[in-house]
């Protein structure tokens, strides 16, 4: 009773700014807020089917108590930020490219035109977040049976008023059967989609997320493509986001095909994600195999940061600390006999580490 009235007098507040639809058209030229809901219900059933490990349960850990932690966040954007050769290259957008503009500078110059560079590819770069799919909860405001049959759909309401979070924007809907409500997910989106449209998002889904389509484009490996087009369409909480990502993610483990994701957004967002499915020994092989030494590293340290439970370990002493790898292998490993002989290899070729490599390209 207590929320149903503080959500009835916010709407008393911002009455000024709800319409109500009538039969004939405004002349004013402004949206209408309260909306008819059309007769013909909002699809949900497009894109993949939440099942098997492509869902948090319940009974698991929240990923989202682990994935916003200072140090899981430093260890994954370094991942992302090993490489930023694809953030600066041309994207088959339909868009004419600018010409190249060509500049001297000076040695002062060019070290502040690369300190932007980074920063821009740093903002680039940005994690996706991993979190579990939010509930879809039926929080009922008032029931009011004499509005039986008062109308042959529903009606949505919606606050339109400028700077408020769309998370905390209130949307209500009474149904035929005179039911005050929270509107749902997919009513919340619509609407939000409807007043306050997002560059890239389509109202329905579109088709690419349908299980012949997405398991087409995994088949041809356009892992990138998927991923964003992802993040444009859904919320980072909403099933079919989770759904999907954790589908590509699943993809790419199997197949192996890490590198496709290697200077993009998702490229740490992938690495948390089969870290925290305990899922990670066969993508530290490839790290290690390719030489990857600190992003092994980097992915070892998020083991133990999402495993509070695990209290024997010493931080790595430095981006490429093989020992470190070593520690975790013989003690929390699958895969030891595999992944030892993978870092024996790599050892046997001594390779320079990440200050032996600073050093060099300081002496040339």
């Amino acid at each position: 009773m207590a929320l149903a009235t503080r959500t009835l007098r916010s709407l008393q507040r911002f009455n000024k700014n709800v319409l109500l639809v009538s039969g004939r058209r405004r002349h004013d030229g402004c949206s209408p807020l309260l909306l008819k809901s059309s007769s013909r219900p909002y699809s949900d059933t497009v894109g993949v089917k939440l099942t098997g490990s492509n869902v948090t349960s319940s009974d698991k850990k929240d990923p989202a108590q682990f994935f916003f932690k200072d140090e899981v966040q430093s260890c994954l954007l370094e991942m992302n930020m090993r490489d930023t050769s694809k953030v600066f290259e041309p994207r088959k957008e339909g868009k004419t490219l600018s010409e190249p503009e060509l500049k001297f500078l000076t040695q002062e110059e060019l070290d502040e035109e690369l300190e932007r560079a980074h920063e821009v590819a740093r903002y680039y770069l940005q994690l996706p977040p991993v979190l579990s799919p939010k509930p879809d909860e039926r929080i009922v405001l008032s029931e009011d049976p004499e509005l039986q049959g008062l109308e042959e759909s529903k009606i949505l309401v919606t606050d339109i008023s400028f700077g408020v979070p769309h998370r905390d924007r209130i949307i209500v809907a009474r149904d035929t059967d005179g039911t005050l409500r929270h509107a749902s997910r997919d009513e919340r989106y619509r609407m939000l989609q409807t007043y306050f449209p997002e560059e890239g998002r389509s109202i329905e889904p579109p088709q690419l997320f349908t299980s012949e389509k997405l398991k087409s484009l995994l088949d041809r490996l356009e892992y990138q493509f998927v991923l964003d087009k992802a993040c444009i369409q859904f919320e980072p909480d909403d099933p079919q986001y989770v759904s999907v990502t954790s589908i590509t993610y699943d993809h790419i483990d199997a197949s192996g095909e890490y590198d496709l994701l290697v200077g993009t957004r998702h490229y740490g967002s992938m690495a948390f994600y089969l870290v925290f499915n305990g899922r990670q020994d066969k993508f530290l092989k490839h790290c290690i195999s390719t030489h990857k030494i600190q992003d092994a590293v980097a992915l070892t340290k998020v083991f133990y940061l999402t495993r509070p439970e695990i209290t024997d370990y010493s931080n790595p002493s430095s981006p490429d600390d093989t020992a470190f790898l070593k520690e975790y292998i013989s003690k929390y490993a699958k895969d030891k006999a595999s992944l030892t002989m993978t870092l024996n290899a790599h050892l046997e070729l001594q390779l320079p580490t990440a200050d032996e490599e600073r050093t060099l390209s300081g002496n040339q």
